[in-house]
């Protein structure tokens, strides 16, 4: 059995900085 996982992260720098990513986690279950 096979699950994705999609997380939305945005991590914060200076003011004028951002990093905004998009993570497909893929986890396998037996």
């Amino acid at each position: 059995m096979v699950t994705l996982r999609l997380e939305y992260r945005c991590e914060l720098g200076t003011e004028s900085t951002r990093r905004c990513g998009l993570i497909v986690r893929r986890s396998i279950v037996i």
